[in-house]
């Protein structure tokens, strides 16, 4: 005679579907504890560039083409968020180029731990915009770039023009304004 076929009753089943998923647990907090950078990614993977414009291209946002990620000097980044409104930046406050047509060691930072985009214009004392930057994101910056206007070789007082946009709207916030000192040639 053949001995009837046990069930599993609901009771069981709920058990064994909670010791499963005690396990998988087990495994993720193991991993987690292990491992350095530790991830997970609901959803479809998102695409990695090293590229800075993709992940503004949707916005409609045009990143200046010489602007690099990071800061000059990453420790100066915090963490804590600057207020809405306010923005912390660096620029060469003497910049030099070979020549006219050359780069120069502009060294403008938008800090990595601003609110806003940013924009650079320099004009010199007559009015004349020599250079205007493209759009900076926060925890970017620009090391060189030759200017927008073949200067002649000599010294000239500036103004750049640091100016906040909002993120959302591209809205221009404010500017500041600091005195540099362009030196072409020499």
């Amino acid at each position: 005679m053949r001995e009837p076929v046990k069930r599993l009753n609901i009771k069981s089943l709920a058990i064994c579907i909670l010791l499963l998923l005690s396990i998988f647990l087990v495994e993720i907090i193991c991993a987690y504890a292990f491992v350095d950078d530790f991830s997970i990614q609901w959803g479809p993977a998102s695409s990695s560039s090293d590229d800075p414009s993709s992940s503004y291209a949707d916005l409609g946002v045009e990143l200046d083409p010489h602007a690099v990620n990071g800061m000059t000097d990453p420790s100066e980044k915090t963490g804590v968020k600057k207020p809405y409104g306010e923005i912390s930046y660096k620029i060469n406050p003497s910049p030099q180029f070979k020549n006219g047509k050359a780069e120069g060691n502009l060294l403008i930072e938008n800090n990595g731990d601003n609110q806003h985009f940013m924009r650079v214009r320099v004009e010199t004392e007559d009015g004349d915009i020599v250079y205007y930057s493209g759009f900076l994101a926060p925890d970017m910056h620009i090391p060189s770039a030759p200017l927008d206007v073949e200067l002649e070789d000599g010294t000239y007082p500036c103004k750049a023009y640091i100016e906040a946009y909002d993120m959302d709207t591209l809205e221009k916030l404010g500017e500041i304004k600091k005195e540099i000192t362009l030196t072409v040639g020499k």
